[in-house]
């Protein structure tokens, strides 16, 4: 009976020691590992990343070799060794399924409050006022945008765009990734949410917390508005700032919004999951 825990335990642990031999923490980051656009399904970009081959792992790392001291497990992989690119995908999977699993609803929530505050911006401002409140991460000076990286470098993007990805997990620096033969991609930390009490109760009391027709008309009204301020949802509604608020707060705490400054606002958003409630109560 103690043997099985012992087990996963060094499993976790090994993934993690792989994982992190691939992807040291340095402003590159490997192409090799990067998802295909449109690409959601975690087991067909193990898949993707295993059969890469070792040409290209190859050459991504080659980029990190000066910068981190790679494991044992590398050459063995960029050499083509079967068993070895089996055992990095194993290492994916459990690293995926023990530390991002679990946390997904959270991930996916900050991710798309940073969207939603970029189109936002986008449609009320246009790309000025969309790049220029990027600010401190990015300096936007007509045509160059400047970004903060330690190492100094001119990317010319010669039509191709650029990619900006919100990261949950990009915390203090930019990463980039400049493979000449992809589009030209800039991950940058996801605007932070306000600070939320993170509940004990089980779902079905915080989801019972939840029922009553004017929390029902203010997540519909923020879902339609892409986000709105405690000062919209009270004159849409026809209620007190104050009741709106107190909702707002439950339903934050909930799982079902959160809330970022933005300007002299605060604004709320739907996440994933509340998006989810809306679409089974139409």
């Amino acid at each position: 009976m103690l043997i099985a825990p012992r087990k996963k335990k060094d499993e976790v642990r090994q993934a993690i020691e792989t994982v992190a031999s691939l992807n040291p923490p340095h402003q590159y980051f490997s192409a090799f590992l990067t998802p295909a656009p449109g690409e959601v399904d975690v087991k067909a970009r193990i898949r993707r990343v295993v059969s890469a081959g070792p040409s290209r792992f190859y050459r991504d790392m080659s980029l990190l070799h000066d910068r981190c001291n790679l494991s044992r497990f590398t050459p063995s992989i960029s050499s083509s060794d079967q068993l070895a690119l089996r055992q990095l995908g194993q290492a994916l999977t459990v690293y995926h399924e023990t530390l991002m699993a679990p946390y997904a609803h959270h991930i996916a929530a900050r991710v798309e409050q940073d969207i939603a505050i970029r189109i936002r911006d986008l449609l009320n401002g246009g790309l000025d006022a969309a790049l220029s409140n990027l600010r401190p991460i990015f300096q936007w000076r007509p045509p160059v945008l400047h970004i903060s990286v330690p190492h100094e470098k001119e990317v010319f993007l010669s039509g191709r765009g650029l990619i900006l990805v919100p990261s949950y997990f990009c915390r203090r620096t930019l990463v980039a990734m400049t493979d000449p033969e992809l589009p030209p991609v800039v991950v940058y930390p996801a605007r932070p949410t306000i600070t939320q009490n993170m509940s004990t109760e089980t779902d079905e009391h915080l989801l019972a917390a939840l029922l009553g027709s004017t929390r029902a008309l203010i997540l519909r009204a923020i879902h339609s508005c892409r986000g709105a301020t405690t000062g919209r949802l009270a004159k849409t509604i026809g209620v007190s700032a104050a009741t709106v608020s107190e909702h707002v707060k439950i339903m934050r705490n909930s799982g079902l919004l959160t809330s970022t400054r933005h300007a002299q606002n605060v604004l709320h958003i739907v996440t994933p999951l509340g998006r989810r409630l809306l679409d089974s109560r139409l």
